[in-house]
């Protein structure tokens, strides 16, 4: 059986590759990039000023995704389902504070 993955565009900046950059952009300017909780080599992220819709970032050593929070919905990256299964499932227990600490980071709405 194929290993399934999560592949999905990034509509807000067209390409997936747009989006992951500007998100190493944030990290290479120095911006602050909170990871709020690590399962071995995967880490769950969230990008001070970072782009609408809420969402956080799924960082392991060869793969990023984005999740957006009202949902959980991966809307951009590439991952495996088995890479981001303790992530997600630790997100979803944890929604109401990933929303929080999104208000907190992004003030501008």
């Amino acid at each position: 059986m194929p290993v399934k993955s999560v592949s999905i565009l990034n509509s807000i900046h067209g390409t997936i590759l747009d989006s992951l950059n500007a998100a190493n952009t944030h990290a290479l300017i120095g911006s602050h990039v909170p990871t709020l909780q690590r399962f071995g080599s995967v880490s769950i992220r969230m990008y001070a000023d970072d782009h609408r819709p809420p969402h956080f970032h799924i960082v392991g050593p060869d793969f990023q995704v984005l999740v957006r929070i009202s949902d959980m919905t991966v809307i951009a990256g590439e991952a495996r389902v088995n890479q981001i299964a303790e992530a997600m499932a630790w997100a979803r227990a944890h929604r109401e504070a990933l929303t929080l600490k999104w208000n907190e980071l992004n003030e501008r709405g």
